[in-house]
């Protein structure tokens, strides 16, 4: 109770913190942090810590007292088992859940930060990727779990891959811990490459804009084919992976002449219709999971898609490593889509951790985060394997990847090939090894976390892409109205 009767000050003093320039130089509507800021160091004042081993004594101490999750719905299940686990070694620590649907408009966003305000829980789980807290101030909402990892009860970074956490920085500071690097991979089709004379063997990283170009220069060699870049393909995604705005500086970077350029090469491309809509209420591309027989029927027999995006296949295009030099392979090896710069490797944090600075017992909600972080289980196996998260824990990691490519991919493709009794135990530990192989060389590369402001996209930006896709207005009014709502947005 005498937590709900303080929300009138908590939400004063909130207020006083709020900062239209709140945000790390390099966020913006799609992008996480700029590779400067993901380099911060101690040289710098950041927090990051020096881990110091604890004190056993303190740590045999006894956890009481109650915990409450502000989680999305459909993850509470996940989050439960975690703290069934949790309570076999802690008892008198009593976790409860509350729930929230997906937030994608500016009304759903407010009404969430007002939540979090007003009633804030002691750890909010969500979708780093597309829910922002761009307009507030970090410090202000979370602890900064730097000083917990640097603590008495801390951990030591070594066991992680660490180089998500400086990614997922913030002036310095580490405000939400994504638990999950979501692959961000591609293939090519190398019949279409070829067609245009590029080599897909020395291709490691596309962005929208060379996507947008080879996709052209296909179309204009093959007139008669019905092509599209890949299947969610539009001029929304095409913004959600370029950096629009910077709310550090208040800079605005949507009616330029480089983006112009862009945007009239990417409205020429005809939408894929069975997958993408715009309609007078919203864009709607919601994702579609290719069967693993459809993805086989693909690479092997060819598609219309210059590439086939990673975000929906996930971890079901991992036998491409053991298979790329087919010779009926149609698509190349795998690749990184990149967003923003071609610098930039990044990943999608969709199981994000924060702990809320006006919890009642920080502490408490520290240890229940690091056990779920120090958790070394495959806890997500019984999924159907749709955007497969790579653990940041190097333990966890040696165990969940390999055991969904040992037991979905590997033998799934074995299976597709008439292969299944044929292939010995040393050829099977063989390619999966090849395969882990290949994820830990793409963990350590990492070093750019993607966001964007879903709220924002689809309440001050899709307005205007309608007005474009219905012929009401051009390309050059459309980036300007864009434009111009994005300056009120980022100074008000």
């Amino acid at each position: 109770m005498g937590r709900r009767i303080t929300c009138i000050i908590i939400v004063l003093a909130l207020a006083l913190t709020l900062s239209s320039c709140s945000s790390s130089p390099g966020q913006d509507v799609e992008g996480g942090n700029s590779n400067t800021n993901n380099s911060s160091s101690n040289s710098t004042g950041s927090s990051r810590p020096v881990y110091q081993p604890p004190i056993v004594e303190e740590l045999a101490r006894p956890l009481e007292g109650e915990l409450t999750m502000l989680a999305w719905s459909e993850e509470i299940p996940e989050w439960g088992i975690y703290a069934k686990l949790f309570n076999e070694l802690h008892p008198g620590v009593k976790i409860s859940f509350e729930g929230y649907e997906p937030i994608s408009d500016n009304t759903q966003q407010q009404a969430m930060m007002t939540r979090l305000i007003a009633d804030p829980p002691d750890i909010l789980a969500f979708n780093a990727e597309t829910l922002s807290f761009e307009k507030f101030a970090m410090d202000a909402l979370f602890v900064n779990l730097y000083d917990f990892m640097n603590g008495l009860r801390g951990i030591n970074q070594e066991d992680y891959y660490s180089n998500i956490f400086r990614a997922a920085e913030w002036r310095g500071g580490l405000y939400h811990l994504p638990l999950y690097a979501e692959l961000r991979l591609g293939v090519l089709n190398k019949r279409l490459m070829d067609a245009i004379g590029v080599d897909v063997s020395q291709i490691t990283t596309v962005t929208i804009s060379d996507l947008i170009d080879y996709y052209l220069r296909a179309a204009d060699v093959l007139p008669d084919e019905e092509l599209y870049p890949y299947r969610c393909f539009s001029t929304m995604q095409v913004l959600r992976m370029s950096r629009l705005y910077d709310i550090e500086t208040g800079e605005v970077y949507v009616d330029t002449p480089e983006m112009r350029e862009l945007f009239e090469r990417a409205i020429t491309i005809p939408l894929n219709s069975d997958y993408v809509e715009f309609t007078s209420t919203g864009y709607f591309d919601a994702p579609y999971y290719d069967s693993f027989e459809r993805i086989w029927r693909e690479v092997f027999r060819g598609s219309n898609h210059l590439l086939k995006d990673m975000a929906d296949g996930a971890m079901w295009y991992m036998f491409i490593v053991w298979l790329y030099e087919h010779p009926d392979m149609q698509f190349s090896n795998l690749t990184t889509f990149v967003t923003g710069d071609s610098e930039n490797i990044g990943f999608s944090p969709s199981r994000s951790l924060s702990i809320m600075r006006n919890s009642p017992d920080t502490e408490l909600a520290w240890e229940f985060v690091r056990f779920i972080m120090e958790y070394e289980g495959n806890l997500r196996s019984g999924y159907s394997g749709q955007r497969i998260g790579l653990p940041i824990n190097r333990a966890r990691f040696e165990n969940q990847p390999r055991d969904y490519i040992d037991d979905y991919v590997y033998s799934g493709f074995r299976f597709l090939m008439g292969q299944h009794d044929t292939t010995t135990e040393e050829e099977r530990e063989r390619d999966v090894e090849i395969a882990m192989d290949f994820l830990r060389g793409y963990m350590g590369q990492l070093n750019y976390e993607i966001r964007y402001s879903a709220a924002t996209l689809n309440s001050l930006i899709y307005p205007e892409l309608w007005l474009l896709y219905s012929g009401q207005q051009d390309v050059a009014r459309t980036l300007a109205n864009i434009h111009n709502r994005l300056v009120l947005y980022v100074n008000e």
